[in-house]
């Protein structure tokens, strides 16, 4: 959210094997802390393997995302990257994610979902702990 306004943003990752003991983490529009901070939790309590590979993040457009609600998005393109497997492009992923790996949810959910919808999406990563007080028109994953 960017005041009361729904942005959508395309997250993009790039995993590329690794030969040095540290593994290199690269970040554009978005804190690098945070791929380092998500690539941990990724390996530590999901076993996906980021500890092999070079990571370089990108926001596409050139926005900067400060907000919680992007940290399952980031998560699934470093899993995506780092596993080789696409993402559905029809998905978004909205989500807080904690260390424990739990995802929590989100202010201003519906709306965040009526834009996405809006937009073409058909489906929707959230958190289980969230409470929709009306029907939209994705599919909820």
């Amino acid at each position: 959210l960017e005041g009361s306004l729904s942005l959508v943003a395309e997250l993009q990752a790039l995993a590329v094997g690794t030969a040095f003991p540290y593994p290199k983490r690269t970040a554009r529009g978005v804190d690098v802390s945070k791929v380092q901070l998500f690539s941990a939790v990724l390996e530590k309590r999901c076993g996906v393997g980021c500890g092999l590979f070079d990571i370089y993040m990108n926001v596409a457009g050139g926005l900067m995302l400060r907000e919680p609600s992007a940290d399952l998005a980031l998560c699934a393109a470093i899993a995506s990257a780092v596993r080789d497997v696409p993402l559905p492009g029809d998905c978004v992923f909205l989500g807080e994610v904690g260390l424990a790996g739990e995802v929590r949810p989100v202010v201003r959910l519906s709306r965040r979902l009526q834009e996405a919808s809006r937009l073409g999406f058909k489906r929707a990563v959230i958190s289980s702990r969230e409470s929709l007080q009306k029907q939209l028109p994705l599919e909820i994953v």
